[in-house]
């Protein structure tokens, strides 16, 4: 563990330092290609999952489905 002098607080990484990214599919009747959570960190250079987000939007069985996904 690193001993910090007194009053130096420990740099923390900002909300803009992250990267985000995100895969998403279409859906049509409950048929359609499953989004991956390994495509969308692949798709933002993403090697730690700091958070991870589902949105599934549709209407009479037609819609979208996206896995978002924040990190290092």
């Amino acid at each position: 563990m690193h001993q910090l002098s007194r009053g130096k607080r420990c740099p923390r990484p900002t909300v803009a330092a992250f990267k985000t990214g995100r895969d998403c599919a279409s859906i049509l009747l409950g048929l359609g290609l499953e989004p991956t959570v390994t495509q969308a960190m692949q798709d933002g250079g993403i090697t730690r999952i700091r958070a991870l987000y589902d949105t599934n939007v549709s209407l009479l069985g037609i819609g979208k489905y996206c896995h978002f996904v924040v990190g290092e």
